[in-house]
């Protein structure tokens, strides 16, 4: 064999003896596929962010850092607890200058000069000490500020923390499930409400404010409403007055607890507040009126109703009574002429004239209220709620009376009535704090 045999020969055997690689996914796929076996393969190496060495003037930045951002976190915190008090405070001396506005126009109508004129100082007394408050909160330091407050006040009351965390965690535990339920379970306070008397539910009711009947300018009708607002319901025990009632800011009412403190401030119907506020209500308000209980308790929360949205008939109602005012002073013209004695004749062409006069102003009034939905009708509040309360009663007798409760006792005898005779009781003419009243 020569030596050029020998080398083809070695060079064939080592051939044979290599072993055989794998096939590369991408020679063996289908024309216009790539399979990834393993995508790690195709991905570069992230970069290494850890740092294994520090030094300790990055260190004390970052210690820093974390202690500057603590710090402001607590203040923030303690801001908004602050903030939430404010705003509940603002809320309590809205209602409660609404309650003595009402008050005060009940004070005007008796010609309770003295005590008017105490209430409405008290009521500007509580407006000026809003404002100083106002302001020297507006010169208070930095919370930051180690020196503006005292060791002793850090320990009294400690910085962002409510009463609630301040109370044994029993006694918490239990405030916070009976409010959860009142907030959550329709039934739950419609059902402890349903078992008080009638009397216990006055007893709730008793501090809102529940208007005088309205009395009549004309003699006749005057001596007889007279006669029958001395019949009013007996006082269940000496109310506090009016005075004290504007500096408790409702601390002492149940009903106002019930309605406004469980409950945050509305924000507007289709809000979720809102809604489950009405659907606790609306249940309540049913399970009353299917038992016949509590009148006086459904008058107050449906005047509390009305107070959260806007009655779009009071422009026009208070351009309508003011035409017939004028149109009508032949009335009182007539009355005193009546002492003096007149003939027949005369007193028939009164007689005539005044009834002409009657049915024009119940005319006019009627479509002052049967106005576009914009501008008349019941107000929004009753509607919502009057619509909630038939929702929720399935029996059409029951329905027929809730209907006759809303309009007829509350809206043409207790709203609309107090409306047509004094409306600044529905106006905002009371002077208010721009910022808390």
């Amino acid at each position: 064999m020569t030596v050029a045999g020998r080398r083809n020969s070695h060079k064939r055997s080592s051939k044979k003896q290599r072993p055989a690689l794998p096939a590369h996914p991408a020679a063996t796929a289908p024309a216009g596929k790539l399979p990834l076996v393993s995508p790690d393969l195709y991905r570069a190496p992230p970069p290494s962010t850890v740092r294994t060495n520090a030094s300790v003037l990055e260190l004390a930045q970052l210690v820093k850092s974390q202690a500057y951002h603590e710090q402001k976190h607590s203040q923030s915190k303690l801001r908004l607890q602050k903030s939430l008090i404010a705003n509940g405070i603002s809320a309590r001396l809205t209602r409660t200058g609404d309650l003595c506005h009402k008050i005060l126009v009940d004070h005007f109508k008796s010609d309770q000069k003295s005590e008017f004129a105490a209430l409405y100082n008290a009521i500007h007394d509580v407006r000026n000490s809003c404002e100083a408050g106002r302001r020297f909160a507006m010169l208070e330091p930095e919370l930051n500020s180690k020196a503006s407050k005292s060791n002793d006040d850090q320990d009294v009351y400690p910085a962002g923390i409510s009463f609630l965390q301040q109370l044994p965690a029993q006694a918490r535990e239990t405030i916070l499930t009976f409010i959860q339920s009142i907030r959550t379970n329709p039934s739950f306070l419609a059902g402890r409400l349903s078992r008080l008397s009638n009397s216990e539910l006055e007893a709730l009711a008793r501090f809102h404010h529940q208007p005088s009947p309205q009395e009549s300018i004309l003699p006749q009708q005057a001596s007889r409403r007279g006669t029958a607002s001395v019949r009013g319901h007996p006082q269940l025990s000496p109310m506090p007055s009016p005075i004290e009632r504007l500096l408790a800011f409702h601390r002492n009412d149940p009903l106002y607890t019930l309605l406004h403190t469980v409950f945050a401030n509305s924000t507007g119907p289709d809000s979720p507040e809102d809604s489950r506020k009405l659907d606790i209500w609306a249940t309540t308000c049913a399970r009353l009126i299917a038992e016949n209980k509590g009148e006086s308790l459904l008058m107050c929360v449906m005047d509390s109703w009305t107070a959260m949205r806007e009655w779009p008939a009071k422009a026009n109602l208070e351009i309508c009574i003011m035409d017939l005012v004028q149109e009508g002073s032949f009335l009182v013209e007539r009355a005193e002429e009546q002492t003096t004695g007149r003939s027949s004749d005369v007193r028939g062409k009164h007689d005539l004239l005044a009834e002409e006069f009657w049915t024009k102003a119940e005319r006019r009034l009627f479509e002052v209220l049967d106005d576009e939905p914009g501008a008349g009708g019941i107000p929004e509040g009753i509607l919502e709620l009057g619509h909630a309360i038939l929702e929720r009663m399935d029996d059409p007798k029951k329905q027929r009376q809730a209907e006759i409760m809303i309009v007829v006792k509350w809206f043409f005898n207790r709203f609309l009535a107090n409306g047509v005779a004094y409306p600044e009781v529905n106006s905002g003419y009371l002077p208010r704090c721009r910022y808390c009243c």
